[in-house]
């Protein structure tokens, strides 16, 4: 009887009765060759050898009604016969086992031995076989995980890109030149122009060059006036028509996918769709809005004005005033992102764990300026410029559910207006928690609002809600009678 194969039925007897493998012996005996150590086994070689354990013991498996599959693996029994051959196994090898060699006498001889011994030692491989095959299961890709990844591939938006050129002679040129010049540029400048972003250097009659680069760059407030250097952009439209023209393409054939279902790629459609809600928003004070009339959420991406001790052109939210934030009350279990700044990483902990959250992840945002490089020069920090932000990514509960694995915890994204976040954030928690789930923002603005999101803050235009369950509970809340549409 293989040993092997009676320990691999046991290993894997839920996995190998349910779906989608469902008890096919052609299957399970490929998995297992593909596990074996040893010369593979031929179909006729396994069904012999699962024949010959229903003669041992007729309980080990149970066949569906034609004999054409597995419908069940008794792990029980299966233990036993395994423990019974491998002690006759053992027994069979003792009696086998040749007597020893007596020791010899000579000091000589033992100190050879023990060479031989150390040197043995040191032939054998690094890596024990269970480690290997430890590592080997922890790096283990799932069959669900590829085909998700390759599902969300279909079904995630594309944005046009253009690479950006950094020659600095390019720039030079462009710069001291006029547009009635342009066909007097060189041919590799010409191709390049048509190809790439260029940042051309804008010099007027205050530029200082010697100052270098403006830190501020395209967000500037003082351009007339400013005496470092700026740049305006030129983009090759002929090559970005070509590339939103792709983009359009690819983009149309998404709602497509998206009622492909991702464990039948061959073309199995799914009935079972529905569109996503129009964006919703509610304007109030986040420190008095009763969060128990919004229900629960499966994600909730939390961005308070933290108050850095700076002149903001917005008002700010006290430690204080974050920690009675009653955010334990809208997910039972779920993710929520956290935005805190350098000063208010151990404050933004400390409100997690208050709402009933672990710590799981970080991401980081790293900020890049008008040129695509990260900036070096920035408005806060007190020893070393601040180039990066910090999100807390806790969990609350067991949340099984969550798509995980796709993304990573480095966003690269351009700054904007003051304070506002990188658009990727939303991709990355949709391809988390599913498009259609429930999502909440607080401390949201108007450039926040999107389809599929709630978002609530003191900065947004009015309000507008679809979902009548919220709005019948806000109903009875003379501040909200008339945001119902």
């Amino acid at each position: 009887m293989n040993v092997e194969l009676l320990l691999f039925l046991k290993e894997n007897a839920h996995f190998l009765c349910a779906s989608p493998i469902n008890g096919c012996r052609v299957s399970i005996c490929s998995l297992f060759n593909g596990k074996a150590c040893g010369v593979p086994m031929s179909q006729e070689e396994f069904d012999r050898e699962l024949c010959e354990l229903q003669e041992i013991d007729r309980n080990c498996i149970e066949y569906s009604l034609f004999k054409d599959s597995i419908v069940f693996i008794n792990e029980l029994n299966l233990g036993i016969l395994i423990e019974t051959l491998s002690c006759a196994a053992s027994e069979e090898a003792r009696k086998l086992k040749r007597p020893k060699a007596k020791a010899s006498t000579s000091g000589k001889s033992s100190r050879a031995s023990l060479a031989n011994r150390l040197s043995s030692l040191l032939d054998e491989p690094l890596e024990s076989e269970e480690l290997s095959k430890l590592r080997e299961l922890l790096n283990y890709e799932s069959t669900g995980h590829r085909l998700s990844k390759k599902h969300l591939a279909l079904t995630t938006p594309r944005s046009p890109f253009l690479p950006t050129c950094n020659d600095p002679q390019h720039s030079t040129m462009l710069a001291s030149s006029s547009p009635v010049q342009l066909n007097k540029l060189p041919k590799d400048l010409r191709q390049c122009l048509n190809n790439k972003i260029h940042f051309i250097p804008m010099i007027k009659a205050h530029t200082d060059v010697s100052l270098g680069d403006c830190s501020y760059l395209d967000t500037c407030h003082k351009l007339d006036s400013c005496r470092y250097v700026h740049y305006t952009r030129h983009v090759p439209h002929e090559r970005l028509s070509k590339e939103l023209a792709k983009c359009e393409e690819f983009n149309d054939e998404i709602a497509y996918w998206e009622r492909i279902s991702p464990w039948m790629p061959n073309g199995s459609v799914s009935n079972l769709s529905r569109e996503t809600l129009p964006p919703q928003w509610i304007n109030c004070d986040v420190r008095t809005f009763d969060f128990t009339t919004l229900g629960k959420f499966a994600a909730v991406i939390a961005d308070p004005a933290w108050n850095i001790h700076m002149n903001l052109p917005y008002g700010t939210c006290n430690d204080t005033e974050l920690l009675n934030l009653p955010l334990h009350t809208i997910q039972d279990e779920g993710v929520l992102f956290l935005w805190v700044t350098g000063r208010a990483i151990e404050i933004g902990k400390a409100s997690l764990m208050k709402w009933g959250y672990k710590i799981k992840n970080e991401v980081i945002w790293v900020k890049t300026n008008q040129l695509s490089r990260t900036i070096c020069t920035g408005r806060t920090g007190h020893w070393l410029n601040h180039s990066k932000e910090h999100l807390f990514v806790g969990v609350k509960g067991e949340p099984e559910w969550l798509d995980r694995l796709n993304d990573v915890d480095v966003m690269v994204s351009s700054t904007r207006e003051t304070s506002r976040k990188p658009d990727e954030l939303y991709g990355m928690i949709e391809r988390l928690v599913g498009p259609h789930a429930r999502k909440l923002e607080i401390f949201g603005r108007d450039h926040n609002t999107r389809p599929g999101w709630l978002t609530i803050g003191n900065q947004l235009n009015g309000s507008q809600l679809f979902e009548t369950d919220v709005a019948n509970k806000l109903k009875a809340n003379t501040c909200f009678s008339s945001i119902v549409r």
